[in-house]
């Protein structure tokens, strides 16, 4: 999340469109930030419940499936900051973190880290 201070140094940056302006209030607002955290438990639950092997034997395709919407919602928040923020996306070390964190997820074959998505609660 960018930081009050950020926000505004963005949207004093001349010729930022007006859409990036209201998408960037949007994606930080409290209701999206809570929605955003709520995945993110879920998403840790969801992996935790990955680790037993008769909790995957019963709803391995359910935990599966749930974890990969968790996926989607962190791609989407992502990408949604990376419109709305250009080049001061990466001006924030919580965002690179977040961009690592989701990165590594996508990465085929990283199955023991995706772990690491529920550091994302930080």
């Amino acid at each position: 999340m960018l930081s009050e201070d950020e926000l505004i140094r963005l949207l004093k940056t001349e010729g930022v469109p007006t859409w990036r302006w209201r998408l960037a209030d949007w994606v930080e607002s409290r209701p999206v930030q809570q929605f955003v955290v709520a995945v993110i438990l879920l998403n840790a639950a969801i992996l935790g419940l990955e680790t037993d092997r008769g909790m995957m034997d019963r709803f391995g395709g359910l935990l599966r499936a749930l974890d990969l919407a968790c996926l989607a919602v962190f791609v989407v928040e992502l990408t949604l900051k990376l419109l709305a923020y250009g080049r001061h996306f990466w001006r924030n070390g919580w965002n690179i973190f977040d961009f690592l964190v989701v990165a590594v997820a996508l990465v085929p074959g990283s199955g023991p880290l995706a772990v690491l998505r529920s550091l994302r609660v930080l």
